[in-house]
């Protein structure tokens, strides 16, 4: 995502990132001339734990209980930020369909096309969880497009739903 992020902006393109926030990491800062918002979601920052080890989302949620119930909070933060930022964007371009959620459930407030680039455990895990291939089928169906990294994610996202002209 940050190959991407720099290539837009090297093209002339003003981008923003809404990124998980990860302990010790700046909440706003600019990199590389590229906006970096990372909406703390825990009221104890050293216990925020959605990124904790690495390894994706479901393997971090089976490896800590307690992340689960941080979801919420995470997902508020995301559509507050995607919200704001997203009122002067062209488009909103989400690499994940948690953050998918986020921007396809804020556009009432920024009113902008939603893309959406699965990434794998999203559309391989995800849909194996209670209620996530309702969730992930909802937030791929609401998007203007929906890309894929592989043949192998376009096939599970046409497998759960999503219509072939998004894709």
């Amino acid at each position: 995502m940050w190959g991407l992020a720099r290539a837009l902006t090297r093209q002339g393109l003003t981008v923003a990132v809404v990124a998980i926030h990860t302990p010790g990491a700046a909440e706003h800062e600019t990199i590389e001339g590229i906006e970096v918002v990372r909406p703390r979601y825990w009221w104890r920052e050293a216990d925020e734990l959605l990124r904790k080890d690495g390894g994706g989302l479901p393997i971090t949620l089976r490896r800590y209980p307690m992340a689960r119930i941080q979801l919420a909070p995470f997902f508020a933060g995301h559509m507050r930020a995607i919200a704001a930022i997203g009122r002067d964007a062209d488009v909103v371009h989400a690499h994940w369909t948690i953050s998918g959620g986020a921007a396809v459930w804020s556009r009432a407030f920024h009113r902008r096309p939603v893309v959406v680039t699965v990434q794998g455990s999203d559309i391989f895990q995800v849909p194996k969880l209670p209620f996530g291939a309702a969730y992930t089928r909802h937030v791929l169906g609401r998007c203007q497009r929906v890309t894929t990294l592989t043949a192998a994610l376009r096939d599970a996202a046409l497998k759960i739903g999503v219509d072939d002209g998004s894709l």
